[in-house]
C-alpha cells in the first residue's frame, strides 16, 4: 500500500512540476497569463521559465502562409492565384500583447489577420490592376511585386481608365498614382502595418485563367510569336541588304584606289624616263662640246705649227691627222637610245648637229683646211 501511495505522490509531483516550469525555443516567444489576476507578460528568452499554472500561448517569431484564391481581373476574366507569404511578427512587447489580446492565439493571427489580409489585397487591390493576358505576359512578375508592396506599405492610390477590346467590349483598368520620386502613393496602411507584422517575401505560382480565357491567351501568344518572327526576318533581310551594300561600296572604293595607285605609278615611271632621257641628252651634249673644244685646241695648235714654217707636206699631214682625230673622237661619243632634243630658238625643229655641236666642228675643219 505504501508503494502505491508513493507512486501516486511521484506522479502528482511530476504533474505539478510540469505545470510549474516550462521551456521556450529560440524561434518562439510566449504570452503568459497569470492565474487569478490574469496579468499578461512576455517570455522571449530561450530556456526554462516559471510557469506557475499560468495560461501559456506560444507564438512563432516568423512563419509563412499559403494561399489560393480565384480573383476577377480588370477585364472581367477569372484567374486563380496561388502562392506563399513569408512574414515576421512584431518584436516589441506592447505590440505583441496587443496582437494577443485582439486575436487570442498564433493560429488566429495567421488565419484571420495575415492570410485574410493577403487575400483581400490580392482580390480587391491587386487583381483589378491587371488583365488576364498580363498573367502570361512580361507583366506577370509585376503582379507579385504589387501584391508584396501593398502588403508591406499599404494600399496604392489608383485611378481607372476605360479600355476598349478588339471585340468592342470595354473594361476599367486601374493604374497607380505615383509621387514626385516615382513611387506609388499610399492611401492608408493596412492591418498588418498596424500590428507591426513585416511581410518579407511574396512568392506566386503560375496564375491559372479560366478555360475560355486560356484559349484567347493562346491565340494572342501565337499571334505575337508570328509577329516577332516576321519582325526578326525583316530585320535579318535589312541587315543583309546593308551588308551587301557596304560590300559593294568597299569593292568600288578598292577598285578606285587601285586605279589611282596605278595612274600614280605610271605617271611616276614616265617622269622618271623623261628625267633619265634628259640627263642622257645633256651628257651627250656635254661630251660633244668637250670633243669640239679639244678639236678647236688641236686645230689651233696645228695652225700655229704651220705658221711656224712647216713644209706643205707636213702641213697636209697635220691637217689629215687633225680631221681623223676629231672624227674618231666624235665616233666615240655614245648617244642615248632615247634623247630629248629641244626646239630651235625660232620654234622650228632642232638640227641634231646643232644639238651636239657637230656643225661647229665641221666648220672648224673646213677653216683648218684653208
Amino acid at each position: 500500500m505504501k508503494e502505491i501511495i508513493a507512486a501516486i505522490v511521484v506522479i502528482i509531483g511530476i504533474i505539478v512540476a510540469c505545470n510549474l516550469w516550462g521551456s521556450n525555443d529560440y524561434a518562439e516567444y510566449k504570452i503568459r497569463q497569470a492565474p487569478g489576476s490574469g496579468e499578461m507578460s512576455i517570455i522571449s528568452k530561450p530556456g526554462m521559465y516559471w510557469d506557475g499554472f499560468a495560461d501559456i500561448s506560444t507564438y512563432k517569431v516568423s512563419g509563412d502562409i499559403d494561399f489560393r484564391e480565384v480573383t476577377t481581373m480588370s477585364d472581367g476574366a477569372k484567374v486563380t492565384f496561388s502562392g506563399s507569404v513569408k512574414f515576421r511578427l512584431p518584436a516589441d512587447e506592447a505590440t505583441r500583447l496587443k496582437l494577443h489580446k485582439d486575436f487570442g492565439s498564433y493560429d488566429n493571427v495567421v488565419e484571420n489577420l495575415i492570410k485574410k489580409n493577403t487575400v483581400d489585397v490580392l482580390s480587391n487591390k491587386t487583381a483589378p490592376m491587371f488583365t488576364a493576358s498580363d498573367t502570361y505576359s512580361a507583366r506577370k512578375p509585376e503582379i507579385a511585386r504589387v501584391l508584396e508592396g501593398q502588403l508591406q506599405n499599404g494600399a496604392y492610390d489608383v485611378y481607372y481608365e476605360d479600355v476598349k477590346m478588339p471585340d468592342g467590349t470595354k473594361y476599367r483598368l486601374a493604374k497607380v498614382r505615383t509621387d514626385e520620386n516615382g513611387k506609388p502613393k499610399i492611401i492608408g496602411k493596412n492591418l498588418l502595418n498596424e500590428y507591426g507584422i513585416e511581410i518579407q517575401q511574396v512568392v506566386m505560382g503560375d496564375p491559372q485563367p479560366e478555360e475560355k480565357i486560356l484559349k484567347i491567351i493562346d491565340a494572342q501568344k501565337e499571334a505575337e510569336q508570328t509577329a516577332v518572327l516576321a519582325r526578326s526576318q525583316a530585320e535579318k533581310a535589312r541587315q543583309e541588304t546593308i551588308t551587301i551594300t557596304e560590300q559593294g561600296k568597299a569593292a568600288v572604293a578598292k577598285a578606285e584606289a587601285e586605279a589611282k595607285a596605278k595612274a600614280i605609278i605610271e605617271t611616276t615611271e614616265a617622269a622618271k624616263n623623261r628625267d633619265v632621257a634628259k640627263l642622257n641628252a645633256e651628257k651627250a651634249t656635254f661630251d660633244a662640246e668637250k670633243i669640239l673644244a679639244e678639236g678647236k685646241a688641236q686645230a689651233e695648235a696645228n695652225r700655229l705649227k704651220v705658221s711656224a714654217g712647216l713644209t706643205p707636206q707636213e702641213a697636209a699631214e697635220w691637217e689629215y691627222k687633225t680631221k681623223v682625230g676629231i672624227a674618231q673622237a666624235v665616233a666615240s661619243v655614245k648617244f642615248p637610245a632615247n634623247m630629248i632634243v629641244a626646239g630651235g630658238a625660232d620654234g622650228n625643229s632642232a638640227n641634231p648637229f646643232d644639238a651636239i655641236g657637230l656643225q661647229s666642228l665641221y666648220n672648224l675643219s673646213n677653216q683648218m683646211a684653208k
